[in-house]
């Protein structure tokens, strides 16, 4: 199958689908293959749900011309992305970092489109199956594509770049994540920097945050322009609230702006000041900027600020957890101004053979501070119950919420912080 044939069906088309349960009136539907689940399996129900056609790896029981046999649907999947993103020719700006990616994206999002008109990776389609979806939600109108994109192991960003072919290029930062599929964290550090390597080579230009040593380090030889909070970088900001939500005030081309936000830690001020940053250099006015952050609502269990009706301020930040961000914030919910702090932790997940030792440094730094309660979720945390007599360990969030039901924590600031495999969501009824 030539992949222009498939693309003239394909702009005629209302996009496209990897989901048969999901599939809408007009969609081409492709038949990715899973561990447990091939697609192929489904192609035919698609089809009866209103799909034009299907892109399968074997010959289905339907007319020849409602589906295409290709050796490699995924493959598939991402060439057309490519040749949809070239010939639609929007600007295309790649996000990728540790920590903080997901919250950088949605802050640019919503500066650029106060000016154009836009594209970007929603919820979590940030990898080698979201992306492609992304870019193929974009239409000949859309001026900007704003791709977050995932890594867990070497190569991966890469590779993403070859379908993106991203324009610009911002790394948020790089810390320990996914020890188990890098297997170290200079591998972790080569992977990131393989955005930087693409720009360098087929793009226009970074943005970098200035203040972190390893990246303003590997940008020497780049075009960038930078922000930070220290020296003189483009875009210079200056915390001025740290609690219940960050505002700062932020220096460009000597006039100093007033900046609010609806996002608690302090760490957030580099996102937020990348976004101004984008935001300037597509010279989005100024006001619209301001006016695009104050607004912004962290939602999905990032740094979100909740009240309870047991009078209990809740820092929700469950969406993961790794030993940099989770360092992070625990430093971060210490220096709260506050009568009584609970922790809760979630177990961070994948990461290997670190996982003893990390999860020992997280207790061992709660250790450190001056918390009134500490509760541990998972079985990470729970093999080490023993040397910790004062804090409370449980296998999971069911058996938390029952302590919690019995002995109810009232009129306290708690940090709620774990991988998303640990759901500590759910505990939020009892609180």
């Amino acid at each position: 199958m030539m992949i222009i044939d498939l693309y003239n069906r394909f702009i005629k088309s209302n996009g496209v689908s990897v989901d048969s349960r999901k599939i809408n009136n007009g969609q081409i539907f492709f038949a990715l293959k899973g561990e447990k689940f091939d697609g192929d399996n489904f192609a035919v129900d698609a089809i009866k749900k209103g799909a034009i056609c299907a892109v399968v790896s074997k010959p289905i029981d339907l007319p020849e011309n409602m589906y295409y046999v290709v050796d490699n649907t995924l493959a598939s999947l991402q060439k057309l992305a490519t040749y949809h993103r070239l010939q639609i020719n929007p600007i295309v700006i790649a996000i990728t970092g540790t920590n903080g990616k997901t919250t950088t994206k949605e802050l640019i999002k919503d500066v650029l489109q106060k000016k154009y008109k836009i594209c970007y990776s929603k919820g979590n389609l940030n990898n080698h199956i979201g992306l492609p979806l992304t870019i193929l939600s974009a239409n000949h109108r859309t001026e900007f594509i704003i791709a977050e994109m995932g890594a867990s192991h070497q190569g991966d960003i890469d590779f993403l770049c070859s379908i993106a072919k991203p324009d610009y290029g911002l790394i948020t930062n790089i810390g320990k994540a996914h020890l188990e599929g890098f297997g170290s964290f200079d591998t972790i550090v080569k992977t990131k920097l393989e955005l930087y390597n693409y720009i360098k080579s087929n793009g226009k230009m970074l943005f970098v945050n200035s203040d972190d040593k390893l990246l303003i380090k590997e940008s020497y030889n780049f075009n960038y322009i930078s922000y930070g909070t220290k020296n003189k970088p483009d875009v210079k900001g200056e915390l001025e609230i740290s609690f219940p939500t960050l505002s700062l005030s932020w220096n460009y081309q000597n006039k100093t702006f007033f900046q609010k936000t609806q996002l608690f830690g302090t760490y957030n001020i580099y996102n937020v000041l990348a976004a101004i940053n984008i935001g300037l250099y597509f010279k989005v006015p100024t006001q619209k900027i301001i006016d695009a952050i104050n607004s912004y609502q962290p939602n999905n269990n990032r740094s979100q600020i909740i009240k309870t009706q047991r009078g209990n301020t809740i820092v929700m930040d469950a969406y993961n957890a790794n030993p940099t961000n989770m360092k992070i914030v625990i430093d971060e919910f210490a220096k709260m101004e506050t009568n009584s702090k609970t922790l809760i932790m979630g177990s961070m997940l994948e990461l290997g053979d670190y996982d003893n030792d990390e999860h020992i440094k997280i207790l061992e730094l709660i250790k450190t501070k001056n918390f009134h309660k500490a509760y541990f979720v998972g079985e990470s945390f729970y093999k080490h119950k023993n040397n910790y007599p004062d804090y409370i360990f449980v296998t999971n969030y069911k058996e938390l919420m029952e302590i919690i039901s019995k002995q109810p924590v009232n009129n306290s600031s708690i940090l709620i912080k774990g991988s998303r495999g640990i759901a500590l969501e759910n505990v939020l009824p009892v609180l």
